[in-house]
Formats: C-alpha cells, sequence, structure tokens
C-alpha cells in the first residue's frame, strides 16, 4: 500500500492524504514488529516516515481549514464575517501552497527509492531464513531421501 503510494506523481492534497495514511499503516506495522526488524534498517525507517509524516500532516491541515472556511463563508450573514473569512482563505491557500512546494521539492525520487529499499530491509518479501527454520528443513529433506 504504502509503496505503491510512493509511485504516484499527483500531488494534489487527496493524494498526499492516501500516501499519509498508508505511511500511518506501515509505521504501526513497523512498530508492531519492531523486536522482529533489523534495528538500523527500522529505526532509519521510522525517522523518515516521521519527516514525512509531519510534511503531508501540514499539507493535509491546510486542505481541511480552506474546506472549513469555504463552508463557513457559505453560511456568513454579516460582511465583516466574510472578508475576514476570504482573508483567512487566501493565508491558508498561500501555506498549503508553501507546503505543497516544500514537500515537492523534498520529494524525490531519491527519497522514495530511499523509504523503498528500507521498506524491503525491514518488510523483506521473503523472511530471512532461521537457523532452526534451515535445520527443519534439512531433515525433512534427508527423511523425505531415506524414504525412496
Amino acid at each position: 500500500e504504502f509503496l505503491a503510494a510512493t509511485r504516484s506523481r499527483d500531488t494534489s492534497p487527496s493524494q498526499l492524504h492516501e500516501l499519509r495514511i498508508a505511511g500511518k499503516h506501515l509505521r504501526y506495522t513497523l512498530e508492531l514488529l519492531s523486536d522482529a526488524l533489523p534495528v538500523r534498517a527500522h529505526k532509519a525507517m521510522l525517522g523518515e516516515l516521521a519527516k514525512l509524516q509531519d510534511a503531508l500532516g501540514a499539507i493535509n491541515d491546510h486542505a481541511t481549514a480552506l474546506e472549513l472556511l469555504a463552508e463557513l463563508a457559505q453560511v456568513a450573514t454579516s460582511g465583516s464575517a466574510k472578508r475576514w473569512l476570504r482573508q483567512q482563505k487566501r493565508l491558508e491557500k498561500a501555506a498549503l501552497e508553501t507546503s505543497q512546494a516544500e514537500f515537492v521539492k523534498r520529494w524525490t525520487q531519491r527519497l522514495r527509492q530511499r523509504l523503498q529499499d528500507l521498506c524491503e530491509k525491514c518488510l523483506p518479501a521473503r523472511p530471512p531464513q532461521t537457523k532452526r527454520a534451515t535445520q527443519v528443513k534439512t531433515k525433512a529433506s534427508t527423511n523425505s531421501k531415506r524414504r525412496r
């Protein structure tokens, strides 16, 4: 889920929110499995996810604030309230654009590749063989050959 989201070039607030949620799910998984994961890769991945989620959280906060301000502007009755809401919308829109620009500047192919590499180190497609699993496999193979 997270790796698929990192491949998207779409930097709209809704797509970035999906990336944020996928990152949260991955972070929760990594925290749950922390004792079973390689320490260095685990720490590095959590650090990258924290930075990523901070940036994505700011974007989501500004996008949500813009939506709420638009809703309030629809029901505002006084002229001064409408003017204030328009001003706040301009400020939030500028803050959203700044947050998105900062994110896009940091969201390089290199960073996406680093996250993918860390994911593979933390959560390999095939778990590494333990000594016990290898012994069981070898013993089963030996017993199978004896029966022939």
